[in-house]
């Protein structure tokens, strides 16, 4: 993964503005997170103790731990129906980012999601299950 994240990360972060969400599980906040890609710095503040609340696993991210974070909550690149996927969600390149932005990064397989800056919307408006 850590090439396909490097290229990403070249890729994608030159222009990006600021980044600033909360990292949810269903309504209750377990994360903050606020990026600077111009300047590569990023703050996480989480919640807790559990582990599976940080987005990010070091205590000092970088813009790739980041980029990692945001590949890992939206469907494989190399999945078959890719392009159907982009195309649904108004994109025409896979970028993780982009992709979390549209989805909330919402997963079958857990309750975690994102709620980007600005965004007023509750789990029970997005969720996927109960």
């Amino acid at each position: 993964m850590g090439t396909r994240v490097d290229a990403l990360l070249q890729k994608y972060v030159d222009g990006m503005k600021l980044i600033e969400f909360d990292y949810m599980h269903k309504d209750i906040k377990v994360a903050h997170v606020e990026a600077d890609p111009a300047k590569q710095v990023i703050k996480q503040e989480v919640f807790g103790d559990n582990l599976l609340d940080r987005p990010m696993v070091r205590d000092t991210p970088t813009m790739k731990d980041l980029m990692a974070f945001f590949e890992t909550r939206c469907f494989p690149k190399e999945r078959d129906n890719t392009d159907k996927l982009l195309k649904s969600l108004g994109l025409t390149v896979y970028n993780p980012y982009l992709i979390c932005m549209k989805t909330r990064g919402r997963l079958w397989d857990d309750f975690y999601w994102i709620r980007f800056k600005g965004d007023t919307v509750t789990y029970d408006e997005i969720k996927l299950r109960d």
